[in-house]
């Protein structure tokens, strides 16, 4: 009897691994496909903006060279199928966890050995997150390399290991403490995503506050305006705006890239007015000007509340959805992938991999959202300035610096873009019409 039973044991044991390879084969063939189809996809398009906006100031083709048109095709297409490369990496590696039930043994080990529980989702969080780091390194470096290529970034290659170094810990601080908050309170509540909630509505406003102040310089080197004289037309316009500040930064990034930025950040005493200091070097007063009011057209539409709001409400709508998927995942799955419990440290790669694909569900929704206020933002900065014609110029030195895809297909614009496309945004102040207050 005893034999009999062991060999079923086996048996089952060896059924588990065969459905694993298949799975995992499955898995595999279709992210290659995927891939495939993404190439062929990026291949064909072609770097064309709408028939209105052909031949306009708007279409690059009129601000571009033919070599520098033809490297924004190359750079756009390769950057953007590498993007959608890296893209799923994060839910395969955790499905692949998921699959191989017998790797869900690592948390109970873990469990065992450090009986202290946020210790051990803090070093289960560091394995998985480490995998995917390492998963990842290749195809993100190889992005760095074709950066440094088509001379976006002038970054050395161990600035940038560092920097990735420092998203990584940062992000290993941060799924840490909201995974051991989620495991601690659904041990002792059925209404764990409402408690959890309620800290982390109060951690995003934390971490909105101290951002420019604590986790900025931990990437770039900030120091005060030296420009005196536009450091004080830069004021005056904030003035107007009833933005009460006594300094604008300037953030050292011509070590690092030779692309153009400016952003307001930051709520309260945080608040920050920045220039990256390749923009100074490259572009003149009037067109700082222009995109300094559409920062400051952030502040005073609230822009900067009303996203930390979204992200609060967001945070409640995501833990919500989880707490009714996950019970029906547990019954169906929890077994074959050998997780136990919610409240247990095995599934920490099945709350990753739940939260993450509603992140990306709803990206499309925020970007949309996020464009609108950009839009209103453009419009602000062109009723403040009258100077559509600073804008112009400022949105085609952008492209020019970046070498990018002024008119993305749909597909990227939507995954990707929290900003109006740059074709749209010159389009839009080149047919400004600057005795209207309605928008054209």
């Amino acid at each position: 009897m005893k034999n009999d039973r062991t060999d079923r044991q086996g048996k089952g044991v060896c059924a588990l691994y065969r459905k694993a390879l298949r799975n995992t084969a499955y898995l595999l063939l279709a992210y290659a496909l995927y891939a495939a189809l993404c190439a062929l996809f990026f291949y064909r398009y072609t770097m064309d903006v709408p028939e209105l906006m052909q031949g306009t100031a708007a279409d690059p083709r009129t601000f571009m060279d033919g070599q520098l048109w033809s490297q924004s095709v190359e750079y756009s297409r390769i950057r953007n199928w590498l993007y959608f490369l890296l893209l799923p990496l994060d839910w395969i590696i955790f499905m692949l966890v998921l699959i191989w039930g017998n790797f869900a043994k690592w948390g109970d080990r873990i469990a065992k050995k450090f009986p202290f529980q946020p210790l051990a989702i803090s070093i289960y969080v560091a394995l998985l997150l480490a995998v995917v780091f390492l998963v990842k390194l290749p195809l993100s470096f190889y992005a760095y390399r074709l950066a440094v290529h088509y001379d976006i970034s002038v970054q050395q290659p161990l600035a940038w290991l560092k920097d990735r170094l420092i998203s990584f810990s940062l992000e290993w601080l941060l799924y840490t403490l909201a995974l051991v908050l989620i495991v601690v309170v659904v041990q002792r509540t059925r209404h764990w995503w409402f408690w959890s909630w309620l800290f982390f509505a109060p951690a995003i406003l934390f971490y909105t506050f101290i951002q420019p102040v604590w986790i900025d310089p931990l990437y770039h080197k900030f120091s005060h305006l030296q420009d005196s004289e536009l450091e004080t037309k830069i004021l005056n316009l904030a003035e107007e705006a009833g933005i009460h500040t006594d300094r604008v930064y300037t953030v050292n990034m011509s070590e690092k890239s030779n692309a153009f930025n400016a952003y307001v950040n930051g709520i309260g005493p945080s608040l920050r007015i920045v220039l990256w200091d390749t923009l100074l070097e490259r572009m003149d007063d009037d067109e700082i000007l222009f995109i300094m009011a559409h920062e400051i057209g952030h502040y005073q539409m609230k822009h900067l509340y009303w996203s930390t709001l979204g992200f609060v409400l967001g945070a409640l709508l995501l833990l919500f959805l989880g707490s009714r998927l996950f019970p029906y995942l547990l019954q169906r799955k929890g077994k074959e992938w050998g997780i136990k419990t919610l409240g247990h440290v095995s599934c920490v790669p099945l709350i990753l991999l739940v939260f993450s694909l509603f992140m990306f569900l709803v990206q499309p929704f925020a970007n949309a959202i996020s464009r609108q206020a950009e839009h209103r933002a453009d419009h602000y900065a062109l009723q403040l300035t009258q100077n559509p014609e600073a804008a112009v110029s400022a949105f085609q030195n952008m492209a020019r610096a970046s070498k990018s895809d002024v008119h993305p297909p749909a597909l990227v614009k939507w995954i990707r873009y929290g900003h109006p496309t740059l074709a749209e945004r010159i389009f839009f102040a080149i047919h400004y019409d600057s005795h209207s207050d309605v928008e054209p």
